[in-house]
């Protein structure tokens, strides 16, 4: 929501419950569509980019329904794709037809490897869950890779920008409200309107059953309520909070401080 286009939200809402809408029907993402026929099972691409993007638009449209599904996502791609022994990720399924040779891409050209992509998303939900286990995931898919990137580092450029994620600055934000309101989409935007290229926005809703499925999510934001009844913004940084606010200036602050 960088501009605050609506058009861009709802068209990247309906290219994703198209995408999920198949995925209930099917099991699993498909490669292929055409003719109103799914064909081809989905490689660590597919799976890893579109996680990428239901993370966005989750940002962007706070539906927790796009947080679900792309955990649901995540689990799918250690069920299909994992290399136990070396680490990574294959680029084909397990069970895909059988291949000679099951190959893990990292190299980043133009589109960033499914591995780079999917060493990001297991961050990112990392620090949106307070689950350790996905950023111990990442520091596993990255020595897996690490001579390469040592031997040649701008061949993996993305990948780099995860690592820059894990071991930078980052942020948590958790902001309780209702999203309805004009309060809370004015703190949304003041909040978009920072380039804070290295954090996650989580948005603690006021409706009971969202609250239930975010708590299911991320058990740490079951202690993080409004302040004086009002919108209000919790600045973490390595799930610890500093004190909750209604002041926009002051989650500015909070921002120049971290």
């Amino acid at each position: 929501m960088a501009i605050e286009d609506k058009k861009y939200k709802d068209a990247a809402r309906d290219a994703a419950d198209f995408i999920l809408n198949a995925l209930e029907k099917n099991g699993r993402l498909y490669h292929m569509y055409r003719d109103g026929e799914w064909k081809v099972y989905g490689n660590l691409d597919d799976y890893a980019f579109v996680i990428w993007g239901l993370l966005e638009l989750y940002e962007a449209s706070f539906e927790i329904k796009y947080l679900e599904a792309a955990l649901k996502l995540n689990e799918d791609v250690f069920k299909y794709f994992i290399d136990d022994k070396s680490g990574g990720f294959y680029f084909a399924p397990y069970d895909n037809e059988e291949l000679l040779i099951r190959n893990k891409e990292i190299y980043d050209g133009a589109i960033p490897s499914g591995n780079s992509v999917m060493m990001l998303n297991l961050l990112r939900l990392a620090r949106i869950t307070g689950k350790t286990e996905y950023e111990d995931s990442a520091h596993k898919l990255y020595r897996a890779f690490s001579k390469n990137v040592k031997d040649m580092p701008m061949g993996y450029s993305f990948l780099l920008c995860a690592v820059e994620f894990a071991v930078g600055d980052s942020l948590e934000i958790v902001i309780v409200g209702d999203k309805t309101s004009s309060e809370t989409k004015n703190m949304v935007k003041f909040i978009n309107e920072e380039f804070l290229p290295n954090k996650v926005m989580i948005l603690k809703p006021t409706d009971k059953d969202e609250t239930k499925r975010l708590h299911n999510i991320a058990e740490y934001t079951i202690n993080q309520t409004l302040l004086n009844d009002k919108t209000t913004v919790y600045v973490c940084k390595n799930f610890v909070c500093n004190n909750p606010t209604n002041d926009p200036i002051e989650v500015k602050r909070l921002f120049d401080d971290n």
